[in-house]
């Protein structure tokens, strides 16, 4: 029954936002404070030149990919996130969501989530969206994490496994995104 919603979101949200149904869709949720988004823009933005730079995308038409940035709806910093959004630029396409409906429904039109460690994760699972997971942790407790085959995701603590790939300190870089993006985009 998800699965059949989740589809019909989809066709809404790509026709909504004319985005064809052949484009590869990537869902960016940079965080919810001012000092989360700029660290992971930077980082998602470099992870996106990086895919594009590879050797089986750079001849592909960047018109076929868009990137969807979950911008919070409310607080304080929603400006200045905007502001900052604005000022990057990821080679492709780019649309903005502000409201849970629309976060929601853009969700269900991508093909993969890159999100900033959070509630948005479960929101991304309910959505059956693979998603790759980036989390700002400090060194040591990266460093312990992986140390003990554990976890930092809420989902993967509560089965105890890696449903959705995470990035840690250290893993969360330009170039294991790209990877990640690439990984999917061939295989979704």
């Amino acid at each position: 029954m998800i699965s059949t919603l989740v589809e019909e979101e989809r066709s809404r949200f790509r026709s909504e936002s004319k985005i064809a149904d052949t484009a590869t869709v990537f869902f960016l949720a940079p965080g919810n404070t001012e000092a989360e988004v700029k660290w992971s823009l930077s980082i998602l933005n470099k992870g996106i030149e990086k895919f594009f730079q590879r050797d089986e995308i750079k001849n592909l038409d960047k018109q076929n990919f868009v990137a969807v940035v979950s911008i919070p709806e409310h607080g304080a910093t929603t400006n200045a996130i905007e502001s900052l959004i604005n000022q990057t630029k990821f080679g492709c396409r780019v649309v903005t969501v502000k409201t849970d409906n629309d976060k929601w429904s853009a969700m269900a039109g991508s093909d993969i989530g890159l999100a900033v460690n959070g509630e948005i994760v479960s929101e991304c699972a309910a959505a059956q969206l693979p998603t790759v997971v980036l989390d700002n942790t400090p060194f040591l407790q990266a460093y312990f994490t992986q140390l003990y085959n554990s976890f930092n995701v809420d989902i993967n603590i509560a089965i105890n496994g890696e449903a959705y790939q995470e990035l840690l300190n250290g893993a969360n870089n330009p170039t294991k995104i790209s990877e990640e993006l690439y990984t999917h985009f061939a295989d979704p």
